[in-house]
């Protein structure tokens, strides 16, 4: 991540690792955050990352923390894969982002 980092002009970079979370790795202050992630009820994968990197980019847009947007974000992923497509319907964002919510804060 160091070249990388030296290469282009990046504030963060996200690996998200599956069933082993996420990892965040900050330029600024050389801070890497461990998201772990929830391993339950997992019925399909696809879109996982693009769910994470979705709420990620929302929640941090919002809070400007790391720490906890990874693992607000870990959490619509959780949501995701318990089901097909991981498309979350509308009418479940609003539950999931509260639910995360009360969870991490």
């Amino acid at each position: 991540t160091k070249k990388l980092f030296k290469k282009i002009s990046l504030k963060n970079i996200i690996v998200t690792r599956g069933r082993w979370g996420a990892k965040i790795f900050n330029s600024r202050n050389k801070n890497v955050f461990s998201c772990p992630a929830f391993n339950e009820n997992t019925i399909d994968t696809v879109g996982a990352g693009d769910t994470f990197l979705g709420a990620f980019v929302g929640c941090y847009m919002e809070t400007e923390d790391i720490q906890y947007s990874g693992d607000v974000a870990n959490y619509f992923s959780y949501v995701s894969v318990q089901q097909n497509n991981a498309c979350l319907k509308f009418s479940s964002l609003l539950k999931t982002k509260n639910a995360a919510k009360a969870a991490f804060l």
